[in-house]
């Protein structure tokens, strides 16, 4: 069975693409949900050392990086 699970530090600091390819910025935190514990939101940061965060529902990202093996 392939295992579906990503550790949280593993998606930390991973780039965010807009759907034209241009970099929006890098993940910075995931926000979970206390009552469900789902991820509700991811926190991107965009721009520089004083850049702005803006929140993401999770089902607005679409990962780009496919296993190569899913074992």
């Amino acid at each position: 069975m392939p295992h579906t699970l990503v550790p949280s530090d593993r998606v930390e600091r991973v780039n965010v693409y807009g759907r034209d390819g241009t970099k929006l910025g890098s993940i910075e935190r995931l926000m979970l949900d206390k009552v469900s514990g789902m991820v509700a939101y991811a926190v991107i940061k965009t721009g520089g050392l004083l850049g702005s965060h803006h929140h993401c529902p999770i089902r607005d990202l679409i990962p780009r990086v496919r296993p190569t093996n899913p074992t």
